[in-house]
């Protein structure tokens, strides 16, 4: 696993809290590597629609979230749940899912803000089966890490 450098990381995170607004100027990256930069026009759990420039002039496309690469994706959900308790507790399972552990304590903590009842029925029925993937995820990675360094 490789670790970006300090200001990177810093950029990245800058860019991550940013979000996607409607009217910015955004690049959105697929999962197949390419980018596409533009203007967001909408954006939602599923899609997010850009109006972007090629060779032949404008286009407007939509990309589905599932094909965007994960930060590019991330953005896009996180501009789309607002203050959808919901939408943020979507989200707090999408950063769990892809291994962005400090978002998901954000976005679990933003939900059960907006709705502390939901957020009890999720810590009752679904939240230790999360807690227990993530420790089965963790020992893991350490276990392949250590295999790897043959330690």
């Amino acid at each position: 696993m490789k670790y970006l450098s300090i200001p990177a990381a810093i950029l990245v995170a800058a860019i991550l809290l940013s979000g996607f607004c409607q009217g910015q100027e955004v690049s959105i990256i697929l999962k197949d590597g390419q980018t596409f930069v533009g203007e967001v026009l909408e954006s939602s759990t599923d899609s997010v629609k850009v109006k972007y420039k090629t060779a032949d002039g404008e286009k407007i496309g939509t990309f589905r979230v599932a094909d965007l690469e994960v930060h590019s994706a991330y953005a896009v959900l996180r501009q789309a749940a607002g203050d959808d308790a919901k939408a943020q507790l979507e989200l707090a399972k999408f950063c769990f899912y892809n291994k962005m552990p400090t978002a998901c304590i954000a976005h679990y903590n933003r939900a059960k803000a907006l709705d502390p009842k939901m957020i009890e029925e999720f810590d009752r029925n679904e939240k230790p089966r999360l807690k227990e993937e993530w420790a089965a995820k963790l020992l893991g990675d350490a276990r392949r890490f250590i295999e790897r360094k043959k330690w």
